[in-house]
């Protein structure tokens, strides 16, 4: 069954997860510089404006969502983006993989290389953390104090899940 207490330590480990997959993946990004765009695979039909756009844009945001999580500030708010941004991630590898390029997604810039097929399957990972933290994670939308000043709760059983 279960307790509080395991809720608030399955909510930490998936925020340290996920948190440290965004920084990693914002980190490759950035050290990659201009190269990281080639490294990208956009969709096809998407306007080159618009991707280099969010080639700009990526890393920070990723980095900030990273951020958010493993100091555990704006858990609930950060987990929603990341939720969002991961199902982007995960429509984009679709259709890549519908279009049959199955060249390096370029998710980690220089720190990594997946296929779309490869990477589909780490979204489906990070989705499932994301949903763990809105699951479990038991601060509000907005918190401002980090989870690990937080007290954690006694073992009784939960009321709700």
């Amino acid at each position: 069954m279960w307790t509080e207490k395991r809720r608030y330590w399955f909510a930490g480990l998936a925020m340290i997860l996920l948190g440290t997959t965004f920084v990693v993946a914002a980190t490759g990004k950035l050290m990659a510089g201009s190269k990281a765009f080639e490294l990208l695979a956009f969709p096809p039909f998407l306007p080159p404006a618009l991707a280099k756009a969010i080639y700009i844009s990526l890393p920070y945001i990723e980095l900030a969502i990273g951020s958010l999580l493993i100091l555990g500030l704006a858990v609930r708010f950060a987990a929603n983006i990341s939720l969002s941004l991961i199902i982007c991630f995960a429509i984009s590898n679709i259709i890549l993989i519908n279009q049959g390029i199955m060249e390096c997604a370029g998710c980690f810039g220089l720190a990594g290389s997946f296929t779309p097929v490869s990477s589909l399957i780490l979204d489906g990972v990070m989705a499932v953390m994301a949903i763990t933290i809105l699951l479990c994670y038991r601060g509000k939308f907005f918190n401002r104090t980090p989870w690990v000043f937080q007290a954690i709760p006694e073992g009784r059983e939960c009321e709700y899940v």
